[in-house]
């Protein structure tokens, strides 16, 4: 599939900096023609800079657009989504950061009944409201053009009004310094959220394990659960290990189920 064409691209950049077009084709087994479009959509949304006869990944710190996030990783975002999902009970509030995995989450809540949700995305809370089962909020604040996120004092005054059974996130990148953002505004948000939260649920799928911005939002501290779709990586992992954090890795539904017998 297309989408996940763009992603295998997107992540061999991230690891090279920079490729050729004829080494992209031979890792990704595509055409010349169909690299050079792919490389084109990736440019116009921001996320490469192409050269003749390559392309590198764009320096950091940078956000992606939020129409290329929307339909990266799918599939395991899906997935994350439905292990979410076994979290949630009825008659819940919960915080719902901006992310594209939270909407996912969302489009799968028509089962539950009463829940409250407070969240700062814009198109989040706009499919959230066409679920009538659904009470929903938004924090206000300042538009994030990119993400499309509500940011700022204002987002942080709503924030505080409140108090969450869960705060559901996801992040840019996950290292052995925490969930980590490209701006300080998308960071500062996250800790409001976990502040004002029961239990912090790190939504993270592994094309994010070690990537690293400049701007960490939470710690592993403030962290729960993290439920991805593998295993941590093992620096993470002794990370954890090391410093005795109560953060789980959750990366199926039994996993989730034999944490909570523990």
């Amino acid at each position: 599939m297309k989408i996940d064409r763009h992603n295998e691209i997107l992540n061999i950049l991230r690891e090279k900096g920079s490729s050729s077009i004829s080494e992209l084709c031979a890792l990704v087994f595509s055409s010349p023609a169909t690299m050079r479009r792919d490389l084109s959509y990736l440019e116009k949304r921001g996320y490469i800079k192409r050269y003749p006869g390559g392309a590198s990944i764009l320096e950091r710190p940078f956000e992606m657009p939020f129409d290329l996030r929307n339909e990266l990783n799918n599939i395991q975002k899906n997935y994350l989504a439905q292990i979410g999902m076994s979290f949630i009970k009825d008659g819940q509030l919960l915080f719902f950061d901006s992310s594209t995995t939270c909407i996912k989450l969302g489009q799968q809540l028509g089962k539950f009944k009463n829940l409250k949700i407070v969240t700062n995305g814009t198109v989040t809370s706009q499919m959230l409201s066409r679920n009538l089962n659904l009470t929903v909020y938004s924090t206000g604040g300042k538009v994030s053009p990119k993400t499309l996120s509500l940011l700022g004092t204002d987002a942080h005054q709503f924030i505080s009004n409140y108090h969450a059974d869960i705060f559901f996130c996801s992040c840019r990148g996950l290292t052995s310094y925490g969930a980590c953002e490209s701006s300080a505004e998308e960071a500062e948000i996250k800790r409001f959220f976990a502040k004002h939260s029961n239990v912090t649920v790190l939504m993270v799928d592994s094309s994010k394990y070690n990537q690293n911005y400049h701007h960490i939002g939470l710690r592993f501290e403030d962290i729960d659960f993290i439920v991805s779709d593998t295993g941590l990586p093992e620096n993470i992992v002794n990370l954890l290990d090391s410093n005795h954090y109560k953060t789980k890795n959750i990366f199926t539904l039994k996993d989730y189920v034999n944490d909570v017998d523990e």
